[in-house]
């Protein structure tokens, strides 16, 4: 397996933390042989392409329901021992498109409208994979126009605009706060915090959210473009195939449809935010079209 590895010495770290280094990065040179696949298989009205140069577009505009995913195993690893750490962290970054949102047989939409959508999921130590187990999952969509939480259309949660049928780089900084899951998880199992905001008694319940993420955009490392944004207790469909260190996927869920293209991803332990493009340099694309 082609697996690009590279150690890249991050800097611009918050106060009180320390320096961390990229564990995977993948150019998508080859996404097969760096690890990717596809869940689930392509199937009528979906396509994943190996593009010539060094991307990789992804496609639902057909009629299946199905959900279909970029998928990547990864290695977001925790503190054995928690008694002295109230939060861990780990970071992922893309830089990726939206070629089109919704297509020419969206059908029915959901209820949270056509997008492209992140999903970085972890089961929970003990293994627990029901769909609403309080696992550890840190969602996030975007259209052409706005990111923001996976319910992105939900008026109560705050999104960033920006042209993003455009590359853009996403720096997302994922943490777990052990206060807050202690507190209010491990006594009250059956409520699902992770989901809460969708519910009628957001904001008090989102806030207990033990899974927060922080974005950045195009390595403005100067301010957050939204900050501490609520997770979800979520695993996720094939939920079992999720392990403790969790799985990356990026594609649509539910009804949603589209097309996107990405470029780089790279992800590791830790706060990173780091200046420099992945090692290798980066791709530039200027003409491109939706097919």
């Amino acid at each position: 397996m082609k697996k690009i590895l590279v150690f890249i010495t991050a800097c611009l770290i918050p106060a009180g933390t320390m320096a961390q280094t990229w564990d995977i990065v993948s150019h998508f040179d080859d996404y097969e042989a760096e690890g990717w696949y596809i869940y689930l298989a392509p199937r009528l009205g979906t396509e994943v392409r190996q593009n010539a140069d060094g991307t990789v577009t992804v496609s639902r505009l057909g009629e299946t329901s199905q959900t279909i995913y970029l998928t990547h195993d990864v290695q977001w690893i925790e503190p054995e021992d928690i008694s002295n750490v109230k939060t861990w962290s780990f970071t992922y970054e893309v830089r990726i498109r939206a070629d089109q949102i919704g297509g020419p047989n969206s059908g029915d939409p959901d209820e949270h409208g056509d997008r492209i959508s992140f999903y970085p999921l972890k089961n929970r130590p003990d293994g627990g994979v029901d769909t609403f187990s309080n696992g550890r999952t840190w969602l996030c969509s975007f259209d052409q126009n706005a990111i923001g939480s996976r319910y992105f259309l939900n008026a109560y949660l705050p999104i960033y605009q920006a042209d993003f049928s455009q590359f853009r780089v996403l720096t997302f900084v994922c943490s777990i706060d052990y206060d807050l899951y202690v507190e209010k998880v491990e006594t009250m199992p059956d409520v699902n915090f992770g989901e809460a905001f969708e519910g009628d008694s957001w904001p008090e319940r989102a806030l207990g959210d033990h899974t927060p993420w922080t974005l950045y955009v195009d390595r403005d490392f100067t301010k957050p473009a939204l900050e501490n944004m609520p997770g979800s207790g979520w695993n996720g469909w094939g939920s079992p195939a999720v392990d403790a260190d969790g799985i990356m996927q990026i594609g649509f869920q539910g009804n949603t449809r589209g097309q996107y293209t990405i470029d780089y991803f790279r992800t590791g332990n830790g706060v990173i935010l780091d200046p420099q493009e992945p090692m290798g340099g980066s791709t530039q694309i200027a003409n491109w079209s939706v097919y």
